[in-house]
């Protein structure tokens, strides 16, 4: 006689962006106010997805992001937290694919 056996284990991830290291406020042009904005890591590290999927999501002007030639890529929280809310239904593009793999 076969048995089978089924494991299930469930898991919650919480990730607390409030005094992250990859984040500061600053000025959204978009948003028109100061805004807590996130490096590209914390971005990927909140959706749980890699970088490639959230610069193919900036290709894609899905959330508010500032590019400047001094610093890193900053994404305003407020919109970037509205994206995945919004798309949570979406299934999310593979964590570790190259952008220039998404964008074909």
């Amino acid at each position: 006689m076969k048995r089978e056996v089924r494991i299930v284990i469930e898991t919650e991830r919480v990730v607390d962006i409030s005094h992250h290291a990859g984040t500061d406020e600053d000025w959204c042009g978009e948003c028109g106010a100061y805004m807590t904005m996130l490096s590209l890591e914390t971005a990927a590290a909140i959706a749980a997805v890699g970088g490639g999927a959230i610069l193919y999501w900036i290709a894609n002007s899905q959330f508010h992001c500032q590019h400047l030639s001094a610093g890193p890529l900053r994404i305003c929280r407020s919109s970037f937290l509205d994206y995945l809310k919004r798309s949570s239904f979406l299934p999310k593009p593979k964590p570790d694919m190259p952008p220039e793999r998404l964008t074909k």
